[in-house]
């Protein structure tokens, strides 16, 4: 039986002072009225209405538990005013995921961008090259820099990041410059671990893996790898954005420009599409539209 709606038949019997003026006012049968109230004294196990051919009398207990149902009901009803406003107004916290380097330099000047828009909402975001569970870490949203495995998640692709060969200047001029994918088994490759399996550094390129050997150095974090590249000490594969500001100032050279590179998808991932807070569809719009408009080295 729905103990909700036979608290609500209690209270309206308190109320109205008798069961044929409950049973009118709620659109049931007397005998349905007796039914939820028997219900309740069952559940409780104390009587809470006196009742006789003749008149009704609500008890000491029933005294009590119509008091704290009145207050559960007003709670409730506050609760779910307030949650209106959940739904509707775009104002609290959100909890990001994203990976180190592509949040540092990717997905940060989008959030200030967001930030500046929205400034009711906080962004809380967290760096890390782990993968996250984004229930048991609570996360309304977790950015992830790859193929997907199926996690029963939403996982919506925003973008893809550009990759690059570097190499410093010094590098190649004591080492010569690699012209084809083969002369790079002649070249200290710096390796990104997620990438790097046994004694192979592997990477796809026009859907063929490709396979170096061991590297001298083998690092999880690619800024890492970046200022090891720039201090000459061999050459890495990374996204363009984490690379773009020392290619500028000449510190780093693209290599092999014309080996084409398969971009890295970008996707956003979240529980689910129904029900969302106001902030969080607000935040996934914003993606949306920021990453239709941007080309090139971050496109969707």
């Amino acid at each position: 039986m729905d103990k909700f709606k036979a608290i609500e038949t209690f209270i309206t019997v308190c109320d109205e002072g008798s069961f044929t003026k409950a049973s009118e006012k709620l659109g049931v049968s007397v005998t349905m009225v007796s039914k939820y109230i028997n219900f309740l004294e069952k559940e409780i196990r104390l009587k809470l209405i006196n009742r006789n051919t003749r008149k009704q009398e609500i008890t000491e207990a029933g005294a009590m538990y119509l008091s704290s149902c009145r207050a559960i009901l007003r709670e409730l009803a506050i609760t779910e005013k307030h949650l209106e406003s959940y739904a509707t107004v775009p104002d609290g916290r959100i909890r990001i995921c994203a990976p180190t380097n592509y949040g540092t330099y990717e997905l940060c000047p989008l959030l200030h961008a967001f930030s500046s828009q929205h400034p009711n909402i906080r962004i809380e975001l967290t760096l890390s090259d782990e993968i996250s569970d984004i229930i048991e870490d609570k996360y309304d949203f977790y950015f992830r820099v790859g193929q997907l495995s199926d996690s029963g998640f939403i996982g919506m692709q925003v973008g893809e990041q550009q990759m690059r060969f570097c190499a410093s200047p010094a590098y190649l001029e004591a080492h010569g410059t690699p012209t084809t994918l083969a002369d790079l088994n002649d070249h200290n490759v710096l390796a990104f671990s997620p990438w790097f399996a046994g004694s192979s550094f592997k990477h796809r390129f026009d859907l063929t893996p490709l396979s170096l050997d061991a590297s001298t150095f083998v690092s999880n974090n690619g800024n890492s790898l970046r200022i090891c590249a720039k201090l000459g000490a061999g050459i890495i594969l990374q996204p363009l954005p984490l690379l773009e500001d020392d290619i500028k100032r000449g510190e780093l050279v693209v290599i092999l420009e014309d080996i084409k590179l398969e971009p890295r998808p970008v996707f956003l991932i979240y529980q689910s599409r129904n029900l969302l807070p106001a902030r969080m569809k607000l935040f996934i719009d914003f993606i949306k539209q920021s990453c239709s408009q941007r080309k090139g080295i971050y496109r969707c």
